[in-house]
């Protein structure tokens, strides 16, 4: 069996699928962390409802970082009518971090980020919340897009 590079790999049966995972070079990590850390500050802000009545302005800035018509793009339009009501009345994000990412291929990416968030609501008073997201990301056309998250 060879890989990519054409250099002999021997299958470990001791191990599990793992040992078949590509990790990521330090220029794409660099790259995909660019990237993750301005959708998920997007997409956390959209998502805490902050934006209320406006969250279709959430949505918009969103579009220049997701596949249009993919999985994410249609969740994130059928979640616009409820996060119209939303209630929150302040929200920041606290941390952001690119814990890894794995290259499946393609010009396909798993990354798995960690973000804390604050949010206040009148009802619950300030929720602190640790968010641990799978972000699916694509390659395509020379530019990274959220393609869904797991």
């Amino acid at each position: 069996i060879y890989d990519e590079a054409g250099n002999e790999f021997t299958v470990d049966s001791s191990r599990d699928d793992s040992q078949f995972i590509k990790s990521c070079n330090e220029q794409e990590l660099a790259y995909l962390n660019e990237f993750c850390a301005k959708f998920t500050e997007l997409y956390l802000r959209f998502s805490s409802g902050i934006m209320g009545a406006n969250s279709h302005n959430g949505y918009y800035n969103l579009t220049n970082y997701i596949v249009a018509g993919g999985d994410l793009d249609s969740r994130l339009k059928n979640a616009l009518d409820g996060l119209s009501w939303a209630h929150t009345n302040g929200y920041r994000q606290d941390s952001y971090q690119l814990t890894g990412a794995i290259d499946l291929g393609g010009g396909y990416y798993v990354c798995d980020v960690v973000a804390e968030t604050t949010a206040i609501t009148s009802a619950n008073g300030e929720v602190h919340d640790v968010n641990h997201l799978k972000i699916i990301v694509v390659y395509s056309n020379g530019e990274l897009r959220a393609l869904s998250l797991a």
